[in-house]
């Protein structure tokens, strides 16, 4: 048993370093992780999201802003080209068209993207996108609609899951 006793020392002493004296912890700090390379969002990509949220205020909410967007699942797509983490391209939610989004890939490999249509209907729209490892989209959105002459705003809060890419676009991955 004495053998066994002292091997287990032996061990537990060379794992450590074999000092005798004690050392302070590493205080390392937290980081999420990054990627080397950005995930690739160049392409077109279409989907469907759902409204998980609404609100509305004056004649928006007399309306029936809120029960209209709840309805059911809307189409977007998106049409991206990529330069390292620069994103730009256009996207569509339903037939309405915002022909300039941009965003910034950021170290966790989230996608940023924001943009505002404005006509007789005002919507400012942001996205936040990741990719799976499958290289499927999923995300989630913030739209601030409002309407020329109307007081009031309609704000929804949305998501969607299994964006898929129809076509690949050239774009340049270099860190």
């Amino acid at each position: 048993m004495r053998p066994l006793v002292f091997l287990v020392l032996a061990l537990a002493s060379a794992a450590c370093g074999g000092s005798s004296s004690p050392t302070a912890p590493s205080t390392a700090p937290a980081t999420s992780p990054s990627f080397n390379t950005s995930p690739d969002f160049a392409g077109a990509w279409t989907a469907s999201y759902t409204v998980a949220t609404c609100t509305a205020t004056a004649a928006m909410n007399d309306a029936g802003f809120c029960s209209q967007a709840q309805s059911g699942p809307a189409s977007v797509s998106f049409v991206l080209t990529q330069n390292n983490r620069d994103v730009t391209g256009t996207f569509q939610l339903g037939s309405l068209e915002f022909p300039s989004v941009t965003g910034t890939i950021a170290a966790d490999g989230a996608l940023t993207l924001s943009a505002t249509r404005s006509d007789l209907l005002s919507i400012e729209a942001s996205w936040t996108l990741k990719q799976t490892l499958g290289g499927v989209m999923v995300g989630q959105t913030r739209q601030v609609w409002r309407s020329a002459g109307v007081s009031g705003e309609g704000t929804l809060d949305g998501q969607f899951s299994g964006a898929t890419r129809r076509t690949g676009l050239s774009s340049a991955l270099t860190p």
